[in-house]
């Protein structure tokens, strides 16, 4: 077997400059019978459907095949992505051809833990001398880890987010408190829903209604505000919206993958029209109650800078717990989170900027950081942005204003709505210009 490999500082394989990494994994003797290849197929094959079931994009997946491939001894393995299946295919020196296929079991799940050691693995892979056998004992051995945290922990970092969503929506400490608590019922009611083999789709609609319910529930039986309310609804309607996903399906298809990107979109569409549906649903049977408080329905006033800094640090926090993300993806995540908010925030209150804008220009600058940092932290990139995405960009106060308008029949509902759907649609391919073009830096600098 060939020495390993020794690299000059820090590399994000499964992120920028994947290309140029993976030739330089020096290539063992080329295997020639149809079992040891078959064998390196395989590997590949598994760890590139590990790869989009935990939530990579199409790009690195395949990345990630062919350098493992490499390493193992095949150096021109042909690797074809379709939506969630992966074919791969080889041509020895002699001729003959062996082709593969596997498919992922779903390409809309994401799990931060299995997303990061999965990276690690790979790293094992391409940076010691291992063969085949060691290389699927390390896949072996991480299918069987569990998540770093049970349940109830992980239910509580979907707390955390929902309380610093409602803050940075504009409403009280006591309607954070009750937005959490709310998020709780809504994810145990959607894990049940789950449970019982409920699709996706149904299910999301369902909680969504729930989450209208609950918060109407609270304002007539005097727990809460209208505001209060209208913030609590709008909270638990965005924490439903399907943001890794179209954050995915953008880096699929700005890197082609557009049969793969087209099934990522299909399902982003379903949820949010699901979401959207229960949402509706739930609250034209509530229209018009309470109407009275009306007046006091005002769009929120906004946080302090350090205020908003603080939440989006927590909300970011909250949401790598959420998500299942380890514990050395806290400190990265709150950071990701605080510098994401401040941005946005500069940008629209003292640049005067639209926010539509400046949304999309903060999740450009997170795009650009995570892609830089993320070699030196050993975390993929796609993890700080989303956690990043989700403490501080999320459209809270459009959504409010969504609520409010539709139960008192205010004016604006629909420019409200376009908003919110133009700032949730310029996120993903805001952050993915941001990683590509830390990608072009690092090419255009080993050249």
């Amino acid at each position: 077997m060939s020495e390993p490999v020794e690299f000059v500082g820090p590399v994000e394989f499964v992120d920028a400059a994947q290309e140029e990494w993976v030739a330089e994994v020096v290539i063992p003797d080329q295997p020639t019978s149809i079992t040891a290849r078959s064998e390196i197929i395989t590997v590949a094959l598994r760890l590139g459907v590990m790869m989009l079931e935990a939530g990579f994009d199409t790009r690195a997946a395949v990345n990630a095949m062919t350098g493992c491939a490499r390493a193992l001894g095949m150096a021109d393995l042909s690797v074809t992505a379709v939506g969630r299946t992966m074919m791969a295919s080889h041509v020895s020196e002699r001729g003959v051809p062996i082709m593969m296929t596997r498919a992922a079991a779903t390409i809309d799940s994401f799990d931060l833990h299995r997303m990061g050691r999965l990276h690690q693995v790979l790293a094992e892979m391409l940076r010691e001398d291992v063969d085949v056998k060691h290389a699927s004992d390390l896949m072996d051995q991480l299918e069987r880890e569990s998540s770093p945290w049970p349940w109830w922990i992980v239910v509580l970092g979907g707390m955390v987010l929902a309380a610093s969503i409602t803050l940075q929506t504009g409403g009280s400490l006591v309607a954070a408190a009750l937005a959490s608590g709310c998020l709780l019922l809504v994810n145990r009611f959607g894990a049940l829903l789950d449970r019982i083999g409920l699709p996706k789709a149904f299910s999301v609609s369902g909680q969504a209604a729930l989450a209208v319910l609950l918060g109407v529930l609270l304002n007539v039986c005097g727990i809460a505000t209208i505001s209060a309310s209208a913030a609590i609804i709008a909270t638990g309607l965005v924490l439903l919206l399907p943001i890794p996903q179209i954050v995915q399906a953008a880096q699929d298809a700005i890197n082609t993958y557009y049969v793969t990107a087209a099934a990522r979109l299909t399902a982003v569409l379903v949820l949010v029209s699901m979401t959207t549906l229960g949402g509706t649903l739930a609250l034209s049977q509530v229209g018009g109650v309470n109407a009275t408080g009306a007046a006091f329905a005002t769009r929120p006033g906004p946080l302090g800078l350090w205020l908003v800094i603080v939440a989006c640090m927590v909300g970011a926090l909250g949401n790598a717990v959420f998500m299942r993300g380890g514990p050395r993806l806290l400190l990265p995540a709150a950071g990701a989170g605080a510098l994401t908010g401040i941005v946005n925030v500069v940008l629209q209150r003292h640049a005067s900027l639209d926010p539509t804008l400046a949304v999309g220009i903060a999740a450009l600058v997170l795009g650009v950081v995570s892609g830089l940092s993320s070699g030196y932290l050993r975390i993929p990139s796609t993890e700080l942005c989303i956690v990043g995405i989700a403490g501080a960009l999320l459209p809270g106060l459009d959504v409010y204003w969504i609520i409010v308008s539709e139960v008192f029949k205010f004016s604006g509902a629909g420019e409200a709505f376009l908003r919110a759907l133009v700032a949730v649609l310029v996120i993903g391919p805001s952050v993915v210009l941001g990683m590509w073009l830390v990608g072009r830096i690092r090419s255009n600098g080993k050249e």
